[in-house]
């Protein structure tokens, strides 16, 4: 996973990367979003398990970087889906 953030001079950069989340690599759809409130972005893999919607939110970690902070297999619908928005509710 590689995440891009704007520059002060502008444009973007790499914040962060890694070339082992320890998870799958079948993902359908990437999400940057605040998945808890606490007003830091939080990165959302949307993937496909044998037809079903499987979900990984990987959140920012104090010491830096991201880690899993939410997963599942199964989140009760189907993989199909080909554009996704995230949002705050």
């Amino acid at each position: 996973m590689i995440v891009y953030s704007p520059l002060p001079q502008g444009g973007y950069g790499v914040s962060f990367g890694s070339a082992d989340m320890g998870e799958g690599s079948g993902a359908v759809a990437w999400l940057a979003g605040d998945a808890n409130g606490d007003g830091k972005t939080d990165i959302f893999q949307l993937w496909d398990n044998n037809g079903r919607l499987g979900m990984i939110v990987y959140s920012p970690l104090p010491q830096g970087g991201y880690g899993v902070s939410f997963g599942s297999a199964g989140m009760g619908e189907g993989s199909g889906a080909v554009a996704w928005l995230a949002d705050t509710i």
